[in-house]
């Protein structure tokens, strides 16, 4: 485990960024949410589930 760790955290932020961009995309395409407040929503979403 110490000898991937690196790479297992690279990878699960990647994961959580691509989760978020695709939040922010529904939230303004499909909701029509504010650029802004979509970031800020997804970001707050990512936090507590992530």
């Amino acid at each position: 485990m110490k000898k991937h760790a690196f790479e297992i955290g690279d990878a699960l932020d990647r994961m959580s960024n691509k989760i978020e961009a695709r939040l922010v995309d529904f939230m303004i395409h499909e909701l029509g949410f504010a650029p802004s407040a979509a970031r800020s929503i997804a970001w707050a979403i990512a936090l507590w589930v992530l």
